[in-house]
């Protein structure tokens, strides 16, 4: 019960008592005699420091996502915003990584568990929402911004608690967090374990037991080094690539054994997007990655100790598998004119066509369409390491073409009409596609196609062709520069016929023959006959 004292308040004596101090009298003397609870007022929120947000920024193989009011996990998405007391977990085969609001970055590795500012067990109704990330078992690793200025979030595990701030570090968190591995490649880090509490440097580690003291620092291994890098480029044609380098290991650190190597390669520079990792033994120093594919990709090493810690990464090495790559270009449009098919050659490496000199990737080359290319390419301006494919001729069209059939012509009564086919070829800007050699047949047998040669204009071949007059539709198969095949149905016009002419028998006129006079018959002067004597 609320214990109130009164003290009487006398009047001043040169102001006399007015109704409205009598008024304000008695409501003090009535809220003082009210239950304390009348008088309760909830209380102002607590205003909680501001959290940076959350996002799931990579997923790579098996990553699953429960929501914090969840039963179960769910695949989860990448680029997708987390919440307070979301659980992530990674399979065989799962990686991810997310990424908080001031720019630091926590990857996790196989098999690994995170609660997002929560913890192992769900919060129990009436307690403060956690403000510490929870790791409940397996491999996260911490990368800060150079340039950070954060504090960032405090990551727990069953054993201990870190405090990132601008560091680069491992947290491993094995048999349930009950043994925790901590390890500092880059900045320095707070660990509190139990009622300790110590800075953790830069190329130092520490491992930690529940219920046993806390054990001492111990060095890192030093980073590997290269002997012998990987190529900086390699040319492929498309198909996969071996890719070697040869390293070593760093200074020696006393009593710091290197048991083996980690080999991480990934399509990127941050190495968010890692193809995977390869183990090493402490003797095998020759590195070869196989059948990789064309594209960018970016390697670095790890040296490890018997407890599995971790030296910094060495010096990343780059390499470029590219490809020269032929842009097929487009054919024209109703509203945009076309675009002849050209070769592309990558940065840094040169490319020759058919024998002529080597070209570098200042421009694209454009390419003829209807024919093959030899192709060769190298990656230094003798051509010593050069390779040759073959560029086929549907690699680098569009070819546009047309068929057209005149009108066959017979003659009356025949059975076989005679046409003239001529085909059109130009590339997709219109350029006439000329000095071809043009190969055409027709399927039907009984259609005869003379050989074709070019006409004007430029681009016109032109051929005779013989077909019975039943025929309505030709099938050809045109055969360009012997590289190109194109399959073409062609309607044959209607052949018009004269039509025949029946004989009409005419009567020869009358003669009329008028004798005019009998003329004797004529005798040759020899023929006649001298008088004898006898006749004398």
């Amino acid at each position: 019960m609320l214990s109130l004292t009164l003290y009487p308040v006398l009047p001043s004596p040169a102001r006399p008592r007015s109704p409205r101090c009598i008024a304000l009298a008695l409501l003090g003397l009535a809220l003082a005699v009210l239950p304390a609870t009348a008088l309760a007022q909830p209380a102002p929120p607590q205003v909680e420091r501001s959290l940076p947000q959350v996002r799931l920024t990579v997923v790579r193989g098996r990553v699953d996502v429960m929501p914090a009011d969840g039963r179960s996990f769910a695949p989860a998405l990448a680029d997708t915003a987390l919440a307070r007391g979301a659980r992530i977990r990674t399979g065989d085969d799962g990686r991810a990584e997310i990424t908080l609001s001031d720019g630091v970055t926590i990857a996790l590795d196989p098999q690994s568990l995170l609660v997002i500012y929560g913890n192992a067990s769900p919060t129990a109704p009436g307690v403060a929402p956690s403000t510490t990330t929870t790791l409940v078992r397996g491999t996260l690793r911490i990368t800060a911004p150079p340039a950070s200025a954060a504090e960032s979030i405090p990551i727990a595990t069953q054993a201990l608690t870190v405090f990132p701030g601008r560091s680069d570090a491992l947290v491993a968190a094995e048999l349930g967090g009950h043994v925790t591995r901590v390890a500092v490649t880059r900045g320095r880090m707070r660990v509190r374990f139990g009622t300790n509490e110590y800075v953790l440097p830069s190329g130092r580690a520490v491992r930690e037991e529940v219920g046993r003291p806390p054990s001492l620092m111990r060095a890192l291994p030093r980073a590997p080094q290269w002997r012998r890098a990987p190529s900086t480029r390699a040319l492929s044609f498309g198909e996969p690539v071996d890719v070697e380098g040869i390293f070593g290991p760093g200074p020696r650190v006393s009593g710091v054994n290197v048991t083996g190597y980690r080999v991480d390669i990934a399509r990127d520079a941050r190495f968010r997007d890692r193809l995977g990792e390869q183990r090493l033994g402490p003797r095998e120093t020759q590195l070869r990655f196989r059948s990789l594919n064309p594209g960018t990709w970016y390697v670095r090493l790890f040296a490890l100790d018997p407890d599995r810690f971790e030296s910094s990464p060495s010096s990343v090495a780059r390499i470029e598998i590219a490809a020269p790559r032929v842009d097929p270009g487009e054919l024209p449009t109703a509203t945009a004119a076309g675009r002849r098919a050209s070769l592309v050659i990558p940065q840094g490496f040169y490319c020759s066509l058919d024998g002529s000199p080597w070209m570098v990737a200042d421009r694209p080359r454009p390419l003829d369409p209807g024919r093959s290319y030899a192709l060769r390419c190298g990656t230094t301006a003798d051509g010593h390491d050069a390779r040759a494919t073959t560029l086929a001729a549907d690699q680098v069209g569009p070819l546009v073409h047309s068929v057209r059939l005149a009108p066959p012509g017979a003659p009356a009564g025949g059975t076989t009409a005679a046409s003239t086919l001529s085909l059109d070829l130009s590339d997709a800007e219109g350029r006439p596609v000329s000095l071809a050699t043009v190969e055409v047949s027709a399927t039907e047998p009984e259609v005869v196609v003379e050989p074709l040669r070019e006409t004007d204009p430029r681009g016109r071949y032109t051929a005779g062709v013989r077909l019975p007059v039943t025929v309505r539709e030709l099938h050809l198969r045109v055969v360009i520069n012997r590289a190109l095949t194109l399959e073409e149905a062609v309607e044959v016009p209607a052949v018009a016929f004269a039509a025949p002419v029946p004989a009409v028998r005419v009567a020869p006129p009358p003669v009329q023959v008028q004798v005019i006079r009998a003329a004797q018959p004529f005798r040759h002067p020899e023929d006649e006959e001298v008088p004898t004597d006898e006749d004398e």
